[in-house]
């Protein structure tokens, strides 16, 4: 049922207007007052009132992607669904992509568009390759948004789940012969014995030969797509690349270069708006350098797309706690526990942003900005794992110049994993 608010009788007594507090916009909270949003929610939210600066901000983007601070907070996790919903429903996106395996999340995707099975069980495959931050209830819970919005969206175009990332090689690998197997036997027996050399780490050749192996199935595609379709043919062909880009390598900017190629892709050959939002942490996202990559994910798909077409968003705490994989002494293998932010500096982005008083802002970083939200100050962010037993790690840059806009949180909670 909707919510009227009703105007005050006429008969009913004048009251004094209070008198507005001055504000001063040379002080950082008089400046955020002005200028920040104040998010009215950071849970999913029946209305999306508080969101259209935010729908401003981005413009005629075709590319929003939305950075992760720690890989395990609730609050980032449900404010991006909050996102999602909004630029489904209001700025025409139809793919949400994620730093992801790109088979396991095509048959999550397979799900979202109605399809039989268990999404819980689809998110424990990424799981066990390492993903635990997908294996949570708030993904659990978008996933399943996204298949209710299909079944019910009427004339709009379905929205597609799709993964970026390039550690399910051996799920890729079996992809395309699973597709050859179906239009030609004989070329799915020679898949098998080429990509048979990507469990042996002593093989000298298997660079080679899947690389060959790629440019082979490339050269059939008007062979191949009548014996199957477009769709088809292109996802296991972006599969066998997904292969081949093992060798650019699974951390630094080798990584980044294969998920800013995955992800344009996918812009291409899903959906029908060439719209679509990334979902990855936010050191691959951003568009500065990082320690891992001079040239990171969000460098790239800039340097492809123009300013005016990607958009990203950073994500900020000002403390609390997030789910991470750690290290207890004797213990190897660690296990899935909390990390807690230390303290920020009283220099710190995240120091300042906590003088607005807010539980959440949206705070752009475009246009005509004050000098102390240009400067380079430290702000904290968190990986899959501590480094060094800390939990956290703390930087010191320019935010404008690593991202378009970002959401800070005041207090957060880890995100919630599935049973395991």
């Amino acid at each position: 049922m909707a919510v009227v608010l009703l105007a005050p009788f006429a008969f009913a007594q004048k009251r004094r207007a209070a008198t507005p507090p001055v504000l001063d916009a040379h002080s950082v909270a008089g400046w955020l007052d002005l200028n920040a949003k104040r998010l009215v929610a950071v849970e999913p939210y029946p209305f999306t009132y508080d969101l259209e600066s935010f729908g401003r901000l981005t413009g005629e983007a075709t590319m929003v992607a939305l950075g992760d601070d720690t890989h395990g907070t609730h609050e980032f996790f449900t404010v991006k669904h909050r996102l999602i919903d909004y630029l489904v429903r209001d700025k025409g996106f139809d793919v949400v992509a994620f730093e992801a395996p790109f088979a396991i999340f095509n048959r999550l995707n397979a799900w979202v568009q109605g399809g039989a099975g268990d999404p819980q069980v689809i998110l424990g495959e990424a799981d066990r390759l390492g993903y635990y931050f997908w294996y949570t209830e708030e993904i659990l819970d978008l996933a399943r948004s996204m298949r209710e919005y299909n079944l019910h969206r009427g004339s709009k175009p379905a929205i597609e789940i799709a993964g970026f990332d390039v550690f399910g090689y051996l799920d890729e690998a079996q992809e395309v012969i699973e597709y050859l197997r179906a239009v030609d036997p004989a070329a799915a027996v020679q898949a098998e014995t080429t990509y048979a050399c990507l469990t042996v780490s002593a093989s000298t050749t298997c660079e080679a030969d899947v690389k060959r192996f790629h440019e082979q199935l490339a050269a059939r595609r008007d062979e191949l797509v009548p014996l199957s379709s477009v769709r088809a043919y292109a996802d296991a062909l972006q599969s066998a690349r997904i292969v081949t880009q093992r060798y650019n390598g699974f951390a630094g900017e080798g990584r980044d270069t294969s998920m800013a190629e995955n992800a344009l892709w996918l812009q291409q050959n899903r959906g029908t708006s060439h719209k679509i939002v990334l979902w990855a942490h936010q050191e691959h996202l951003g568009e500065t350098k990082t320690k891992a990559a001079p040239k990171p994910m969000g460098k790239q798909l800039t340097a492809a797309l123009g300013d005016a077409n990607y958009f990203v968003v950073g994500t900020l705490a000002g403390g609390g706690t997030f789910l991470q994989w750690t290290y207890p002494p004797n213990e190897p293998a660690g296990h899935l526990g909390t990390g807690t932010f230390r303290d920020a500096p009283a220099e710190s982005y995240e120091a300042r942003f906590a003088e607005a008083g807010a539980p959440a802002l949206l705070i752009p970083l475009e246009g005509t900005l004050p000098a102390w939200l240009t400067e380079a100050l430290s702000f904290r962010w968190a990986g899959s794992a501590p480094v060094d037993n800390k939990p956290d790690l703390v930087q010191k840059e320019s935010l404008p110049a690593k991202f378009d806009a970002i959401i800070y949180v005041a207090v957060t909670t880890p995100a919630r994993s599935l049973p395991h």
